[in-house]
């Protein structure tokens, strides 16, 4: 009888019934809610009992940028693009996946600033995209270096925004 029972485990997956009010409805091999609402009830009175505050780090200040980017050399077209993408990333504080999925064809210079378009984020349900104009600063001089860097990369099909490939 053992093989008719090994059967029947490998027919629901591998999973015995975990018992719980799930398992009565048809629900065979899922936990018992149960206890994991109750787990939650007592985290969000938690959580509203300590203000309700999310625990957030603390964004790039200026100094730490102007600190990373000094350790780009841009005497090389890899410095040059390390210092572009950090101040890029400084101004519209993109999230690394937007980043990494920026075009060059997404990026329009402009003499007092850059017109960035975000294809996609995690917060756009829509996937419209988004486009923002970032004004230039004479602190991170962020024309210079955009321009530094499409100069470099330019190529004839589109690359990604930060690819050392497309470099010369």
């Amino acid at each position: 009888m053992a093989g008719a029972r090994e059967r029947a485990a490998v027919a629901d997956g591998g999973q015995e019934d975990c018992g719980g009010p799930d398992a009565d409805a048809g629900h065979r091999g899922r936990p018992d809610p149960t206890r994991v609402r109750g787990k939650i009830r007592l985290w969000r009175q938690e959580w509203a009992a300590a203000g309700g505050e999310v625990d957030r780090a603390a964004a790039l200040t200026l100094p730490h940028l102007l600190k990373c980017r000094k350790q780009c050399d841009e005497s090389t077209n890899i410095g040059k693009r390390d210092a572009f993408m950090l101040t890029l990333n400084y101004s519209n504080l993109h999230r690394r996946a937007e980043l990494t999925d920026l075009l060059v064809k997404h990026v329009k210079i402009l003499p007092t600033g850059l017109l960035v378009t975000t294809a996609t984020s995690k917060m756009d349900r829509q996937a419209k995209g988004s486009t923002e104009f970032l004004a230039d600063r004479d602190d991170i001089r962020l024309v210079d270096r955009a321009k530094a860097w499409v100069s470099v990369s330019r190529s004839s099909t589109p690359t990604p925004l930060h690819s050392p490939s497309s470099a010369p």
